[in-house]
């Protein structure tokens, strides 16, 4: 079994960009965060009958995943 770098475990970018910073960081957090609970309080509200409130968080996931793509480009 082979182990990661070093590097890759105290967050250096794979070309030696330096540590990542911190905002981008929360902002992963909060954008996969996001993703996870809307997505699955969406399902749950469809499934439960609840179709309005359901799409409207199905929607906040669309929106929480163009926020990862958005962060991850701009970085």
């Amino acid at each position: 079994m082979k182990l990661a770098p070093a590097e890759d475990i105290i967050g250096l970018g794979a070309m030696g960009q330096g540590p990542v910073p911190v905002p981008l960081v929360i902002a992963r957090i909060v954008a996969v965060t996001g993703v996870g609970f809307c997505s699955a309080i969406g399902v749950f509200l469809l499934i439960g009958g609840i179709w309005h409130l359901g799409l409207g968080f199905l929607a906040a996931t669309v929106l929480f995943i163009a926020l990862m793509f958005l962060i991850e480009r701009g970085r």
